[in-house]
């Protein structure tokens, strides 16, 4: 009972994760038996009540039939998931929030039954049962003691399951913490990918044969509070020191081995590759999902890479698909298996190939940099008419740019395509035709011409008819249009507005 209730997570925020995954089973369940039509309509919400002390978990799953609630929820690791099929695996998931909060309620219902049934447990008295060392019950007999029972009319339309977290544990205020637990379901939970990063890179880069896979992604509607289908926080740039690093694209990739066939496929980001990602940038890092739920941190790829920062330079997901590979039991691993252990040779080989690639592009950058340094230096030489140094300078010039010649082979680098892109988009970064020695300064106009006109404000015709208000709230409508539609639509998407100021101001 110490195991299971108050022993498990280190994390207390993994609570949230695997009331979610059991939430997401029984949704899977219910479209299994047509009582949903599809996943996201098994709505997941999450209420943090931080003033009464309190999480409430819902989902609208198949919920539990009446005659099956107390065996299902009081019995121990009595399970019939097998971590395949199913996000949850050793039946004991239900008990890891006591540890955090003096109560737990579990309230249920199952489509077709007009009752419900709520079971309590009191985890306050299960800490003096277990303090006490004089008491021999059995895990059993403590859950017996520990619990109560009770059914009550319901609807028989509804269906759905209902944890509730009653007293928080003051030693755990990160539960409360609406902000930092928003962040870390974003990071963790099987939830979709923001609009504007699945049109703009997603949708145009992914190959046909990869598809099918990810339509195949476990991805389910949650909600915190007032937050509204959460969604993965994927940008199409990264923080780097310097500044942000643009995605240009995303590469898409297989794991697979002669013997056990496909084990996992994965994507990441294509970028210039300036510098590690900043700490602060929640994206950092490939990351491992099974059904589409991460596996251990942000950083459990790491290891794997030659250098443990090279995964810094990175965003990306790597999704197992292998039906033997299953998490251990507090999901920061795999569970052992030969399946999982010749993933983790796979993982280390792909990554070798990408330690290459961020290698080569820092080599790059650094003969770039020289060869504007050469150009600039002979510009300047030339106006010094300084022949001398001029041909010492176009040997260096010669050097560097001989280097970046060999550079751009990269017909031996373990992922060619993926390095081409990376160097191509480099030179389009940093090569300059005509280098620039001086800061170019901003003329003063001549005495008696009038500056130019500032630039008109689009929405000015709105303020005859609207309020700043109301204003404000057009702006972000178009805002929201512009930063989730594809590319290629964003000259629409301007006319569009254009045209709706024209027909609002009349």
């Amino acid at each position: 009972m110490k195991m299971l209730m108050f022993s498990t997570y280190s994390d207390a925020r993994m609570i949230y994760r695997e009331y979610i995954q059991n939430a997401c089973d029984s949704i899977n369940e219910a479209v299994k038996l047509n009582i949903l039509s599809q996943k996201k309509d098994g709505h997941i919400s999450i209420n943090i009540d931080y003033y009464n002390n309190r999480i409430t978990i819902k989902d609208k799953g198949t919920g539990i039939k009446a005659e099956f609630a107390e065996s299902t929820l009081i019995d121990i690791a009595n399970s019939k998931k097998d971590g395949y099929t199913t996000a949850g695996y050793f039946g004991i998931g239900r008990f890891m929030g006591a540890g955090f909060c003096d109560k737990i309620s579990f309230r249920t219902s199952y489509k077709g039954e007009p009752i419900g049934t709520e079971i309590v447990f009191d985890n306050q008295m299960t800490n003096r049962i277990i303090e006490d060392e004089e008491d021999g019950r059995s895990a059993t007999e403590v859950i017996d003691a520990i619990t109560t029972t009770t059914q009550f009319e319901e609807q028989a339309d509804e269906h759905y399951f209902i944890v509730t977290l009653h007293g928080i544990n003051a030693s755990y205020p990160v539960l409360l913490d609406e902000n930092e637990i928003a962040t870390y379901l974003q990071q963790v939970v099987p939830i979709d990918y923001k609009m504007s990063f699945r049109n703009n890179l997603i949708r145009p880069n992914i190959p046909n044969n990869y598809a099918a896979l990810f339509s195949d992604l476990d991805i389910y509607q949650v909600s915190l509070n007032d937050i509204i289908d959460m969604r993965k926080t994927y940008r199409q740039a990264v923080k780097v020191k310097s500044g942000e690093d643009d995605i240009k694209k995303l590469h898409f990739f297989k794991l697979e081995d002669d013997n056990f066939g496909l084990l996992a496929w994965g994507w990441y980001g294509i970028a210039a590759l300036e510098g590690e990602i900043k700490d602060d940038d929640v994206n950092r890092g490939i990351r491992l999902r099974i059904h589409n739920i991460m596996i251990g941190n942000h950083d459990r790829l790491n290891p794997y890479f030659k250098q443990p920062r090279g995964n810094n330079y990175f965003v990306g997901e790597i999704h197992v698909v292998h039906r033997n590979i299953i998490p251990n039991t507090d999901r920061s691993n795999l569970a052992p298996s030969p399946e999982a252990a010749r993933l983790e040779l796979k993982f280390t080989e792909y990554f070798t190939n990408l330690t290459q690639i961020y290698n080569l592009a820092n080599d790059v950058k650094n003969t770039l940099k020289k060869i504007s340094e050469a150009e600039v230096k002979i510009k300047q030489a030339k106006e010094e008419e300084n022949e001398l140094d001029i041909d010492v300078i176009k040997q260096e010039l010669d050097n560097a740019q001989t280097k970046l010649q060999k550079l751009s082979d990269v017909s031996r680098k373990g992922e060619p395509e993926v390095a081409k892109q990376i160097i191509d988009i480099i030179k389009e970064k940093y090569i300059v035709s005509e280098p620039t020695l001086q800061p170019i300064i901003q003329k003063k106009p001549e005495a008696g011409i009038p500056p130019p006109p500032k630039p008109t404000d689009i929405y000015e015709p709105l303020k005859s008819n609207y309020s700043v208000d109301k204003i404000e709230l057009i702006k972000q409508i178009f805002k929201s249009f512009s930063d989730n539609c594809p590319m290629k639509d964003k000259k629409l998407i301007e006319q569009l507005k254009r045209q709706v100021i024209k027909d609002l101001s009349k």
